[in-house]
């Protein structure tokens, strides 16, 4: 992993070398489960993260 501690164009660069590395071939599968995310991260410098994760498509915990 990188730390990202790079200007913009420097992460742009990283971005586009990275996007070469996935692959877009073979058939579209459905997905048996589906998340959502979010972070709150004041200035105060204590975060709060919550991720949910639903079974797809009956969107149940």
């Amino acid at each position: 992993m990188h730390d990202w501690q790079v200007s913009v164009a420097q992460a742009m660069d990283i971005q586009r070398e990275l996007a070469k590395q996935v692959s877009r071939v073979g058939r579209a599968i459905a997905p048996r489960y589906i998340a959502g995310v979010d972070i709150s991260a004041p200035r105060t410098g204590v975060a709060t993260a919550a991720v949910v994760v639903l079974s797809y498509p009956e969107l149940e915990l």
